[in-house]
């Protein structure tokens, strides 16, 4: 029975962050409306907006640090290619 109870527990908890992940992305109608979204365009939709928010914070890291101006320079570069 506890390992039961630590399956459900595991499993609640990781809806809970995949909901919460999906809101800080500003994709909370893809939560709110799952039954309605078709799979096929909600995934092109939410990679996009992971990558545009992986890119965002390093930026944002990177450009507060008074080290690496070369490594900054290549990351600038680097993710304007990958873009």
């Amino acid at each position: 029975m506890n390992a039961y109870n630590a399956c459900v527990k595991t499993v609640s908890s990781l809806v809970c962050l995949i909901k919460e992940q999906l809101h800080c992305l500003g994709l909370g109608y893809i939560w709110n409306y799952q039954n309605c979204i078709n799979n096929h365009v909600c995934l092109p939709i939410i990679r996009q907006r992971l990558k545009d928010h992986l890119i965002q914070n390093l930026h944002s890291k990177i450009q507060c640090e008074s080290k690496c101006y070369m490594y900054k320079y290549l990351v600038d570069n680097f993710c304007f290619i990958c873009t």
